[in-house]
Parts: structure tokens; sequence; C-alpha cells
């Protein structure tokens, strides 16, 4: 019996082992990286005939939206993360910087459409924003509960930033209804308003 999408991705998800064997000398941490699952990936696409793929996109204010796309013939489920390139680094250039963000993204995006366990890794610390779902546009899920602070580099600003990236956009009240904005929040959102109105 053919397997539908659904269950290859549940297959993947029960038989994909991708190990955290790299070692933070430094800071003394475990951690797995995005090529360490590609190649653990390998195998399974065999096995399934599916594939994976990932993309970037630079969404501005130094932002990425990376997307891995599980895809089996014209089906496909989509996995999206996002995080904020630190261009305030000592130990990095620009470039470095730029890569860097991009890694931290896809890792993302895999461990989220995989259920791959991240609770551990120190080096946790962009924001990611998990979306499994077919090609379909929807307001992210951004949980009921008292109003918050809402802080870069959270869950809850990676969800305000696809939100603000979605067809129906939110405006600042929409937000302030969810979340305590500061003054300096609140400009930088008004500002990734402003940028996908004129998109």
């Amino acid at each position: 019996m053919e397997l539908d999408i659904y269950q290859k991705l549940v297959r993947f998800q029960t038989e994909l082992i991708a190990n955290k064997n790299l070692v933070n000398k430094f800071g003394n941490w475990n951690y797995r990286s995005a090529e360490a699952i590609a190649m653990a990936l390998k195998p399974l696409c065999e096995k399934y005939q599916v594939s994976v793929t990932f993309n970037a996109k630079d969404i501005g204010n130094d932002l990425i939206k990376g997307t891995a796309t599980f895809r089996n013939g014209i089906e496909k489920i989509k996995v999206k993360a996002i995080v904020k390139v630190d261009y305030t680094s000592k130990s990095q250039n620009n470039c470095q910087a730029y890569g860097s963000a991009i890694s931290y993204c896809k890792k993302y995006a895999y461990e989220n459409l995989f259920l791959l366990d991240n609770n551990k890794d120190a080096d946790d610390f962009n924001t990611r924003n998990e979306e499994v779902t077919p090609d379909v546009v929807e307001t992210p899920k951004i949980h009921n509960k008292p109003k918050t602070i809402l802080k870069n580099n959270t869950e809850d600003y990676a969800n305000v930033v696809d939100w603000i990236n979605k067809v129906d956009a939110p405006n600042t009240n929409d937000i302030k209804k969810k979340f305590i904005l500061t003054d300096v929040m609140e400009s930088q959102l008004i500002k990734l308003i402003n940028l996908n109105i004129k998109k």
C-alpha cells in the first residue's frame, strides 16, 4: 500500500536519528548541525522516495525567513523558521554572521519538521516559528494568555513577524491586543509593517 505524504512524514519523524555529536569546548555543550541533519535525511529520502529542500529569504530588519519543504510528488508540507542576524558579534564579520544565521534557520526548520529535540542546545538563542501545514495561508498560533511584553529573540516575536508577512497583515493596534509593546518594539514593528505594505 502506497503511503501518503503525512504517513511518510511520520516515518521520517520516527526513524530519523540526528545525534548531538558536536561539542563546543568553550561552553561545554553538545549540539547538532544542519549539515548533520541533512546527511541523516539522505537514506530516508531514498527509502521513501521523497525530497527535502530548504530555502532562505531576507525579509528585512536583519531577519531571515527559511522554509523547509517535505515533498512527495506534487504534495508538499512546509515548515518555516525565522532568525535574526547578529551583526554585533565580535567573533564574526558580517558575511560569517549572515551565514551562521542561515545555518541556524535551516537547523530550526528541520528540527521542527522532523520533531527533533532541541531543548538542550545552548546555541538556541534565535527565534523560530513552527508552522507544519500544507500550502495554506493561516494566522500564526499566538497563544491566548495574559499580555506580556513582546521581546526580540522569542517565539512570540517570531510569530508576530510571520503574522506581519501574511496577506492579511495586522497593525500595531492588533498586536497590542495580545502584547505589551515598548516604544522601541512598536517602532521596530511599524517598520516591518511598512516594508510589508511596499511589497
